[in-house]
C-alpha cells in the first residue's frame, strides 16, 4: 500500500530534462525543461548576468507544481556550459531563440519571468512588430533607469565581476551582501547557496555592464534598451526588493513611466515580509517560497 502511494506521488511530480540549444551564430545554451504532470501554461525563466539556471531552480520547481511547464535557460555566459559571449548577442540572438523553442513547443504564447540586467534587455527584445509571443511578464530587480547604483558595484565590475573573490574573504563577503543579499538569519547559509549559483563574469560582459550603467543607455541592433522600452506593453509584475544594491528599486520602479505596459508593482521589505530580500535572495532565498514564489503564480495564472 505505502509503495503504490510513494509511485503515485512520484507519478504525479514534475519531469525535468536538460538539453544543448545550438542558436543561429553558433552558441550553444543549456536549457532545463520542468514539465509537469497537466500542463495549463508555459513559463520561460532568465536570471540575471552572473547568475543562471541555478538560480532559479526553486521558483522553477515551484510554478511547475501549479502546473506551469517551465524553461529555465543559462544564456551565453551563464553557467559553466553554455558559451562564452557578450550581453548584445545574449540579447539579440539567445533569448529570441529560447523564447521561440519555447512557443513552439506550446503552440501558444508563454509568459517570462526576468532578473536584473539581462532581464532589461529581455524587456527591450519584447518590443517591436517581431517580437516573441509573450502573454505576461514578471520582472524582478530590473532596472529601467540605467546608472551606476554605487561604488561597490562599479568595484566589482572593475574587478570583472568575480564573485569567487567576493566570496573568498570576510570584507568581499560584506560586499556581496551588500549588493546581492542582504544580512538575514542563517545569511552565511544563504551567501553559499547564492554563490554557488553564481559564476564570474569575465571582462567582456563587466566591461560592458559597466559602460552602460555610465553612458545610461546601451546599443541593441539599430536602437538602443532605452528607445525600444518606449514600446514595450506587455502586462507586468514587478517586484522590488529594497535591500537589492546592484539594482535598487528607485532604477526599477519607473517601467510604468517610460513604457505603455500596465504595470503591477510589489514591493518586498521586513514591513511586510520575511526579510529585506536583496538582488538574488528574492528569488533564492529559503523564504522567498512563502513570500515571493505566490506572489508570480497568482500574476500568471490570471486570465
Amino acid at each position: 500500500m505505502l509503495g503504490a502511494v510513494i509511485a503515485g506521488l512520484l507519478l504525479a511530480g514534475p519531469t525535468v530534462s536538460h538539453r544543448e540549444l545550438v542558436v543561429s551564430d553558433g552558441a550553444r545554451l543549456v536549457v532545463t525543461k520542468v514539465r509537469p504532470r497537466s500542463a495549463v501554461g508555459t513559463v520561460v525563466l532568465f536570471a540575471d548576468v552572473g547568475f543562471g539556471r541555478t538560480l532559479l531552480r526553486p521558483l522553477a520547481l515551484a510554478l511547475a507544481e501549479r502546473g506551469r511547464t517551465v524553461y529555465a535557460v543559462d544564456v551565453r555566459g551563464q553557467g559553466s556550459a553554455s558559451s562564452r559571449g557578450g550581453l548584445v548577442e545574449a540579447a539579440t540572438v539567445d533569448v529570441p531563440a529560447v523564447l521561440r523553442l519555447a512557443v513552439s513547443e506550446s503552440g501558444r504564447p508563454v509568459d517570462v519571468v526576468v532578473h536584473g540586467w539581462l532581464g532589461t534587455l529581455v524587456l527591450a527584445r519584447l518590443a517591436g512588430p517581431d517580437a516573441p509571443a509573450v502573454r505576461r511578464v514578471v520582472a524582478a530587480n530590473t532596472p529601467v533607469l540605467t546608472e551606476l547604483p554605487n561604488r561597490a558595484t562599479e568595484r566589482f565590475l572593475r574587478d570583472q565581476g568575480r564573485f569567487t573573490a567576493l566570496l573568498s574573504s570576510p570584507d568581499g563577503a560584506e560586499v556581496f551582501s551588500q549588493l546581492f543579499a542582504p544580512e538575514v538569519r542563517g545569511g552565511a547559509r544563504v551567501r553559499a547557496a547564492l554563490g554557488w549559483a553564481a559564476r564570474d563574469l569575465g571582462p567582456q560582459r563587466s566591461a560592458e555592464l559597466l559602460a552602460w550603467m555610465r553612458a545610461g543607455d546601451f546599443p541593441l541592433g539599430t536602437s538602443t534598451v532605452g528607445a525600444a522600452l518606449k514600446g514595450f506593453d506587455r502586462p507586468t509584475l514587478q517586484l522590488l526588493a529594497l535591500g537589492d544594491g546592484f539594482a535598487p528599486p528607485e532604477l526599477a520602479s519607473p517601467l510604468r513611466e517610460v513604457s505603455s505596459a500596465p504595470v503591477v508593482v510589489r514591493t518586498f521589505t521586513r514591513l511586510f515580509a520575511a526579510e529585506d530580500y536583496g538582488h538574488a535572495s528574492l528569488l533564492a532565498s529559503p523564504t522567498a517560497a512563502k513570500d515571493v514564489f505566490p506572489v508570480i503564480a497568482a500574476f500568471l495564472e490570471a486570465p
